[in-house]
């Protein structure tokens, strides 16, 4: 009856029963089916922890290269800042040589006078 099929406990004891009347050959073919889908099951899990490894190996690839490029563009922005600051002191010491005012050197160089006196 359907009433009796609505209720979970009852359904699965009835499902027992209906295996437990199976002749040898429906029980072969059961467990056939069963190592079949086991089977299968097994490969899918299979390319898939083969999929997310290639996954994760190429983002790991990606996120390297991108580092990489990060880290070169940064690299140079340093040492164009470094290399501007180091030409500013460099011109500032020349023109304190030549005897020019701190106040035009600091003008012209955008360093602080207090700078200039330590150069």
């Amino acid at each position: 009856p359907s009433e009796l099929q609505e209720n979970p406990v009852i359904k699965e004891a009835l499902q027992l029963c209906e295996e437990a009347s199976y002749t040898d050959a429906e029980r072969a073919e059961y467990d056939k089916y069963w190592d079949e889908v086991r089977r299968e099951n097994m490969l899918i899990e299979g390319k898939f922890a083969e999929g997310k490894a290639e996954g994760i190996a190429e983002g790991k690839a990606e996120g390297r290269a991108e580092g990489i490029a990060e880290g070169k563009a940064e690299g140079k922005a340093e040492g164009k800042a470094e290399g501007k600051a180091e030409e500013k002191i460099e011109n500032a010491k020349i023109l304190k040589k030549l005897g020019i005012a701190y106040d035009i050197i600091s003008e012209a160089t955008k360093l602080s006078i207090k700078e200039i006196e330590n150069l």
